[in-house]
């Protein structure tokens, strides 16, 4: 997408929600769960927060969800 100077936003990947807390300073964010499957929206697998403290309770939430063969974890 860089090539073609399409926006992209910026993202990373954290192990836990007190690593994410720690280091995300702006708000809101989309959590994704990382994983390849589809209708992960649907599935509760992509949640916005829009503060710390909901950032944590929204990584919390995705962790255990059961996609399929697959089960969110750490």
């Amino acid at each position: 997408m860089n090539k073609y100077h399409i926006p992209v936003p910026k993202g990373a990947v954290f192990r836990s929600a007190e690593e994410a807390a720690a280091t995300v300073t702006s708000y809101p964010v989309m959590v994704k769960a990382q994983i390849l499957s589809g209708h992960r929206g649907k599935r509760g697998g992509i949640k916005l927060a829009s503060n710390r403290e909901e950032l944590q309770n929204t990584i919390n939430s995705i962790l255990g969800i059961k996609f399929g063969d697959y089960k969110i974890i750490i």
